[in-house]
């Protein structure tokens, strides 16, 4: 039986906090922030984007030029996704323009 429930329920949280403070294992896990001004600042980011192959680390650049001219040209606001998301979403975009050239 167990003696004292109160050290494992501590163990038990320490446990948790401490993998709710992991780094993501993945880079594609990790969040680009919603302002651009802080991208190049912002370890994390700029350590998965190197870890990333190259061809998804093209994809990744080019999302986030696209999302700077965005916003510096026609207003549209930045939204904080993951680099996951911004690959496939730079996928689909060059997918879709190389559809309406041919």
């Amino acid at each position: 039986m167990v003696k004292n429930p109160t050290n494992i329920l501590l163990a038990l949280s320490f446990l948790v906090g401490l993998s709710a403070c992991s780094k993501p294992s993945d880079p594609r896990d990790v969040l680009i922030p919603a302002d651009p001004r802080t991208w190049k600042e912002n370890a994390e980011l700029v350590a998965a984007g190197k870890s990333l192959p190259e061809d998804e680390r093209e994809l990744s650049r080019s999302w986030m030029m696209r999302a700077l001219v965005d916003e510096s040209f026609f207003g549209d606001k930045t939204k904080s996704i993951t680099l996951g998301q911004a690959i496939e979403e730079q996928r689909k975009f060059e997918a879709e323009r190389a559809a309406k050239a041919k």
